[in-house]
Order: structure tokens, then C-alpha cells, then sequence
């Protein structure tokens, strides 16, 4: 079947190595003379996840492993594997069905994949929440050619896999509540709902603004969750909110805001305030949105790791890359490659994604040499990514780990 709406969303990374270096304020390979290299067999990357000792990513081959020195396929494993979540002891992603098609929900234990929700995945993250249940987004017919989606849970067995009862119709996007159980966007007018984990659904902005919020950030430390989101009177235009767990505030008028992170005790994000540019403001304070100065063009956050801020921004050349941000002073990490998303430390190095030739994105390694190799020239793919396409990642905390949603994603 074909699912409604299909979107690119949030895309989960959970990892250890980065939870570690968060927690413990290690500070991660970058200086004058860090080079990246392309790491070889990952090319069509997407996303990774370092989980159970080693690296992992997907192409349309299947599922990766990497441990600091070779790439293996993983035998048996579903092709275009994206949102990885670790959810009891296992890694958890959504892969296309067995025999190709739409998308369903696979579990992997290390040695064997099972397949959940056949073909009814949506291709967005699945969240652990506070019961203890695993929370995704499903589509279903419920009428000959007429497609809806639910919230849907699993403990982890095909039986205890499920629609959630009272669901509200045209479930969107999900994410974990920092003030309850779950936030949710659902209906036409895709607004703001919450969920308590027992059985009620609340519309928080049902008939009223923001409307067609396309997702989801938590920022637990800062109790909040954030969004872009229209207003009826401006269709079209998009505008930072934040919900506390009481009332929806609009940070300012910055337009097409993306990729939320909190560090230093503040909200960043990239909008088009004159142009596209590094923002921040205060967690849950009505219009105290500012532009970043000294002025950070292009400044998409991706995730705080060792006590800074990594994203892509511009360079003097007028080119984006990777770069960190200590909240003063920006530095770029290497001018060899366009972007950079999915930033995890493994092995002491640092990894990250970034395009290389046709726009193809691949894995990167970061690491102390001499010399800054060029980037390499590869032969086409059939895989490729739009220009438009932003890497962005902000953090949840789930049963002890650092859970990073990273969302890539058209920016109207």
C-alpha cells in the first residue's frame, strides 16, 4: 500500500559514545590540523547510530556495521534502515518491508532481524516513552483507497503490538513530553495534542495557532518542546514556538525555523531572519528570539557533544561546513566536504555525515594529521540528495541514554 503523507521527518540516533562524552564534558577530536576522510562503503549514509560497540548506518543495501576499521554488511537485514532507536537492549529502526515496498518497524538483537507493522510504518522515529512502551506512527485503510494514521505501541512482542485506543485521526509526528507523557500532531490542520499514556487525547491548539507543524523537538533540560508552525493568518510562513506543558508562545518573526538544540541555558535554531542564520532564545520566554552575533550564516545545528555545539555553517568561501560553536567563537572543522549532520564520537574520533560528490552523502572520520586531503570524486550512486535537504538533531533523554533526533528535511 502506499502510505499518506509521507514525510521527512525526525531521524533517531542514540549512542553511547556520545551520551559519554556529553555527560563527562570530554572534549572531541577538532583542531588545526583534524582532516577528514571518507570512511570507504558508506556512501548513501543517511544516518548512525553507535550502539552495541560498533558503528552502524543504512543504504538501500541494508544495514552496516563499522569497527573502526572495516565495513560489513549485516547479513539478512532490510533494505533503507533509518530512525534507529535502542529500545530493550536492541537496536530498533524502520526498514522497507521484506520484499521491498513500504515500510515496517524491525527489530534487531545483534544477530537476528524480526519485522513488526508490516508496510504500515511511517518513515519518522519511534519514541520510547515513560511506561516503558515503544511509540510509532502507523497508516491503515480504512476505506477501499482511503489511508489514515494512528498512534500505534509495542512492549517489544508481536502481541503486545497495537493501535492506542482513542487515537485522534491523521497522526503526524510524535515526541516525548518533558511536562507529561507524549506530544503529537494530528488531524488536517496538523495542530498541537498531548497524550497521558492512559487514554485521553487533548487538542492543545485545535482551532487556533500554530496549525500544520511539520515537527517535533524536546528539550528536556529546558522543559520544553519546539516547533515551526503556521499561523491562519500567514498560510505558508512559518514561525518558531515552544510549548511548556501549560501555554504555545511564538519566539519572534524569524521565518522557517529548523533544527532545535538547547546549550548554554538557550534555544538554538536556523531561520530566515534577512537571511539564513544561527538564532537562539530563552526556553520558554514569548519573543525573545535574536540573531547570534557575531552573525552565523547557515548555522544549522546538529548536537552539543563534548561541551560545544557542532553544525554546518558557512565559511569565508561562502561554502557550508562543519564546524563547532562555544557560544562565542565559531570554528570550521574542515573545509573538504558540504554539510555535516549526525555528529557521534566513536573509537576517539570523531564521526559525522556530510555530502561529497553528486551530492551523495557518506561517512566521515575526523582525526588529528597532516594535510587536508580534497575530497574524493566517486562514481555516481542512483542515490541522491537535495541541496535543500538540512541536517538537524536535538536531544532527548530516554531510560538513561541521550537520544538525538536528527531530521532532514525540505525547509519551505
Amino acid at each position: 500500500m502506499t502510505h499518506p503523507r509521507r514525510r521527512s521527518i525526525a531521524r533517531v540516533v542514540a549512542s553511547a559514545a556520545a551520551s559519554l562524552a556529553l555527560a563527562l564534558g570530554v572534549a572531541l577530536p577538532a583542531s588545526a590540523s583534524s582532516v577528514a576522510t571518507l570512511v570507504p562503503g558508506s556512501v548513501g549514509f543517511q544516518q548512525i547510530v553507535a550502539w552495541n560497540g560498533l558503528l552502524y548506518g543504512g543504504t538501500d543495501q541494508g544495514l552496516s556495521a563499522f569497527d573502526g576499521t572495516t565495513m560489513t554488511l549485516v547479513p539478512g537485514s532490510p533494505a533503507f534502515p533509518s530512525e534507529f532507536v535502542e529500545y530493550d537492549g536492541d537496536l530498533w529502526m524502520i526498514a522497507q518491508e521484506t520484499g521491498g515496498g513500504d515500510n515496517s518497524l524491525w527489530r534487531y538483537d545483534g544477530s537476528v532481524f524480526e519485522e513488526f507493522v508490516a508496510g504500515a510504518a511511517l518513515l519518522q522515529p519511534p519514541v520510547v516513552a515513560p511506561d516503558g512502551l515503544l511509540y510509532l506512527v502507523t497508516a491503515a485503510e480504512v476505506a477501499p483507497g482511503v489511508f489514515d494514521t494512528f498512534l500505534t505501541s509495542t512492549d517489544g512482542t508481536q502481541a503486545g503490538t497495537f493501535a492506542v485506543p482513542a487515537s485522534p485521526n491523521d497522526v503526524g509526528v510524535i515526541a516525548l513530553d518533558p511536562n507529561g507523557f507524549l506530544v503529537l500532531t494530528a488531524g488536517a490542520d496538523e495542530t498541537l495534542w498531548t497524550y497521558d499514556g492512559v487514554a485521553v487525547f487533548a487538542a492543545v491548539t485545535l482551532g487556533g495557532d500554530p496549525v500544520q507543524i511539520p515537527a517535533l523537538w524536546t528539550l528536556p533540560a529546558s522543559g520544553v518542546v519546539a516547533f515551526p508552525g503556521e499561523e491562519t493568518a500567514t498560510p505558508g510562513t512559518r514561525y518558531a514556538y515552544v510549548w511548556d506543558g501549560a501555554t504555545v508562545q511564538r519566539y519572534g518573526s524569524a521565518t522557517s525555523p529548523w533544527g532545535f538544540v538547547e546549550y548554554l541555558g538557550a534555544v538554538y535554531y536556523v531561520a530566515n531572519d534577512g537571511g539564513e542564520r544561527l538564532m537562539s532564545a530563552t526556553p520558554s520566554v514569548a519573543g525573545s528570539e535574536a540573531a547570534v552575533t557575531p552573525s552565523i550564516p547557515g548555522g544549522y545545528p546538529d548536537r552539543v557533544l563534548g561541551g560545544v555545539l557542532y553544525l554546518s555553517a558557512e565559511n569565508a568561501a561562502g561554502d557550508n561546513t562543519p564546524h563547532t560553536f562555544d557560544g562565542t567563537t565559531l570554528t570550521e572543522l574542515t573545509p573538504a566536504v558540504r554539510g555535516g549532520w549526525s555528529f557521534t564520537e566513536y573509537g576517539g574520533d570523531l564521526y559525522f555525515l556530510a555530502q561529497i560528490a553528486s551530492e551523495t552523502p557518506g561517512l566521515w572520520r575526523l582525526h588529528e594529521s597532516s594535510g587536508v586531503p580534497a575530497a574524493p570524486t566517486l562514481p555516481p550512486t542512483g542515490f541522491e540528495v537535495s541541496p535543500l535537504l538540512i541536517a538537524v538533531a536535538a536531544v532527548l533523554v530516554v531510560g538513561g541514554a541521550v537520544i538525538l533526533i536528527v531530521a532532514r528535511h525540505r525547509r519551505a
